[in-house]
């Protein structure tokens, strides 16, 4: 629960900080100090763009390297049938499991799915991306 409080409590106060930031020019700070805020500013835009798109961009990857392996001639899983359909599973297996992340993220007992998360997390997913993309590097050298 701690860390799920701290996540979004994180993610609150980035935005107000981005939201609030002009108020500065009504303090008292100094131009070298003031020059600073606007970096620090320019950071948090940014780090607040990507944590936003980020599970976007795991999923783009992640397409694309599915993707990618039959356009290079490249068959895991026996024929190039049976990998399309696999990789088909493989896609759909991943927004499963993303949704179940959310339903669980609702609960108010994160320690009690524990195993669901690593399964998640540690198990299904990384271990055939990294099938994957050992075969393309493989395929590409």
């Amino acid at each position: 629960g701690q860390r799920r409080r701290w996540l979004n409590g994180s993610f609150a106060a980035s935005v107000y900080a981005v939201v609030n930031f002009f108020q500065l020019y009504r303090s008292g700070h100094g131009i070298f100090r003031m020059f600073f805020f606007h970096i620090q500013a320019i950071y948090n835009i940014a780090s607040l763009i990507f944590s936003w798109f980020s599970l976007a961009n795991i999923w783009l990857t992640f397409s694309i390297l599915i993707d990618l392996l039959p356009d290079q001639g490249i068959v895991i899983f026996g024929t190039a049938t049976v990998t399309h359909w696999v990789n088909l599973a493989f896609k759909w297996l991943y927004l499963s499991f993303l949704g179940l992340q959310f339903i669980l993220a609702l609960g108010n007992r994160p320690k009690g799915e524990r195993a669901a998360y690593s399964i998640t997390l540690w198990y299904v997913l990384p271990k055939s991306w990294l099938k994957m993309s050992l075969s393309l590097l493989i395929h590409m050298l």
